[in-house]
């Protein structure tokens, strides 16, 4: 499925399953920059779903800590140091930043996990 097509399905099911696709390829390819664009995807799927605190953690995931790739493209990843305040969002991007890339794809799935269980529960 296309990334696009993926972040704009009103079928969470199908979209969580989509994205985790993203994450093991992201994860195969040593975190290149190609597979990088489906991570910030799933980082802007995943702040306008409404857990803003998970997506600036998946931002520093998704971009290995390098801010300049999250920007821009995706208002929702540039909007999240307003919506959860400048100390909020640099202490979340940091931390998922700091992790390595097994532990940066296990985040990921945990909370494509978390997600797909708290939608299925409403």
């Amino acid at each position: 499925m296309q990334l696009d097509l993926i972040a704009r399905t009103d079928d969470i099911n199908a979209a969580l399953s989509g994205f985790a696709h993203v994450v093991d390829a992201w994860q195969a390819s040593g975190g290149d920059v190609y597979t990088a664009e489906g991570m910030a995807t799933l980082t802007a799927w995943v702040a306008r779903l409404g857990y803003p605190k998970d997506a600036g953690r998946l931002s520093g995931v998704a971009s290995r800590g390098r801010r300049e790739l999250i920007r821009g493209r995706y208002p929702e990843i540039s909007s999240l140091s307003e919506v959860l305040g400048a100390v909020a969002f640099d202490a979340a991007f940091d931390a998922g930043a700091a992790l390595d890339l097994v532990s940066s794809a296990n985040i990921a799935r945990e909370l494509i996990a978390r997600i797909r269980a708290e939608h299925a529960e409403s």
